[in-house]
């Protein structure tokens, strides 16, 4: 298939499907067919398809040939040590350490994680608390970081004093993950 990426046109008439787990390339004009029984279809031919399923994962934009797949949140971007988006809201409610590094991981849409120690302080100084008349969009609170101290003992901050200190990993506190 030959793609002009400038204009995100396929020039082929055929399409892959995902059709009961396994990719196919079908014609065009079989593609509704599919689409009625429930089958994922890779317009843009960059390798995701347009539902969920089995074959890769959801293309958020069909219509653009992006073999990244970049359909993740906008969310804010900060600075440190190169570009890092900070997801555009708290993962709900509060998590011990272990949770917070698997809510971050699990999130839709993009290699999230949550954040280490200086990259929590960069999103403290750039974005700051709501209410501590930050201009961000932090609550006040405290967070978690990715960075042990040891098997028992994680970074923490608080996002209404900007301190850093130790915490507990069995402890419940708020997390926000951050992607590159």
């Amino acid at each position: 298939e030959v793609f002009d990426n400038s204009s995100t046109i396929n020039r082929s008439n055929k399409r892959d499907v995902c059709h009961n787990g396994n990719i196919i390339n079908i014609n065009v004009n079989a593609i509704a067919a599919h689409q009625g029984h429930g089958d994922a279809v890779d317009m843009d031919g960059d390798g995701f398809f347009d539902i969920d399923n089995p074959c890769s994962d959801i293309d958020c934009d069909d219509t653009t040939y992006d073999p990244e797949n970049s359909c993740c949140e906008e969310g804010s971007e900060i600075t440190f040590e190169g570009p890092l988006f900070v997801a555009p809201a708290d993962e709900p409610g509060t998590y011990t350490w272990q949770a917070a590094l698997e809510a971050c991981a699990n999130k839709e849409g993009c290699d999230w994680y949550m954040p280490s120690k200086g990259e929590l302080n960069a999103m403290y100084e750039q974005l700051g608390p709501i209410n501590n008349g930050g201009s961000g969009d932090m609550p006040s609170g405290v967070y978690w970081s990715s960075s042990e101290i040891n098997s028992d003992l994680t970074w923490v901050q608080s996002f209404y004093w900007g301190t850093q200190a130790h915490g507990g990993k069995v402890g419940s506190v708020r997390c926000r993950c951050v992607r590159r």
